[in-house]
């Protein structure tokens, strides 16, 4: 939900390293969105809103799972591509698993 808060800088960067960059987000990353946007606080549901907007634009992949660090984890795990997050549990459960990481430093993409 911070992108929908922040400007980010570095894309550029990230794709002159790695090419043209797609995000996809699984359909439980927009279920657990939608959970928040309809229960959580008022500042927490407009956050969830907002990046439910944002990421309406990118491509949306149906998963099994139905808890979004699972789908994240094994999407990235058979395809061999980057994950993205902020979050440090997921974040370091991919490295530990050999994954790439497109994270957030002080409002940068940088990859870990």
């Amino acid at each position: 939900m911070v992108l929908a808060n922040r400007p980010v800088k570095g894309m550029d960067e990230l794709e002159a390293r790695f090419g043209k960059i797609h995000f996809l987000i699984p359909t439980a990353v927009i279920k657990e969105l939608d959970k928040l946007a309809s229960s959580a606080g008022v500042k927490r549901a407009k956050e969830a809103k907002l990046t439910l907007d944002l990421i309406s634009k990118f491509k949306t992949i149906r998963m099994d799972s139905v808890v979004a660090d699972d789908a994240i984890m094994d999407y990235v795990s058979r395809r061999r591509c980057m994950a993205a997050t902020i979050d440090n549990e997921l974040k370091n459960k991919l490295q530990r698993n050999g994954v790439s990481v497109v994270t957030l430093s002080k409002n940068k993409l940088i990859v870990v």
